[in-house]
């Protein structure tokens, strides 16, 4: 068992952060990485990048839409099967709607091809300030997906808002990429 192991880091290079590439495409031993899958989890090649974050309405106290923009590369090896969305510690916690949760294709308010959710929420107690929506089917390299997450109403208090988001690639519900944080400026009038 040793020698494989030796034998299949030889074979790649783990970077940091704990990405690991292939360098060989088969292995005569039975030691194999696939593209995008190791020991049959999915994982990135080239991780998505959060592109965009956006308020739809930045005053306190007032309904608002969370929007968070991803890009799937299209050598990510992997396609997108969901993101987490998580509110860092703040003076006020927004409690995230999952029943109002929606993605499309694309990255403005405006809109664009619907993306269907298999699942909405997560291991999540009520008023949590994360949520996870799964995309059904996972969002293949080379698309945009933006995520819509409603709120019933902004904080009380103005201040910045940091949400930090997560993807996590098909068949690897255990290992996330931190994607950045989406910063929101929320202002009293």
């Amino acid at each position: 068992m040793f020698n494989k192991l030796v034998q299949f880091a030889a074979r790649s290079l783990i970077l940091s952060g704990g990405v690991l590439i292939s360098i060989s495409s088969s292995d005569p031993q039975g030691v194999a990485a696939n593209a995008g899958q190791f020991q049959g989890q999915g994982y990135f090649d080239h991780a998505p990048r959060l592109v965009r974050s956006a308020v739809s309405m930045s005053a306190a106290r007032t309904p608002a839409t969370y929007q968070f923009t991803i890009s799937v590369p299209q050598d990510a090896g992997s396609p997108l099967q969901a993101v987490r969305v998580l509110q860092e510690k703040n003076v006020e916690i927004l409690s995230l709607n999952p029943d109002r949760s929606r993605a499309f294709l694309g990255d403005s308010f405006a809109g664009g091809t619907p993306v269907a959710l298999s699942a909405i929420g997560g291991s999540r107690p009520v008023d949590s300030n994360e949520l996870t929506v799964e995309f059904n089917p996972p969002i293949a390299p080379g698309q945009t997906v933006t995520v819509s997450l409603d709120v019933s109403q902004n904080p009380q208090l103005g201040g910045i808002y940091q949400f930090e988001v997560t993807a996590y690639p098909a068949g690897n519900e255990q290992s996330g990429v931190p994607l950045g944080v989406g910063r929101f400026n929320i202002y009293n009038y």
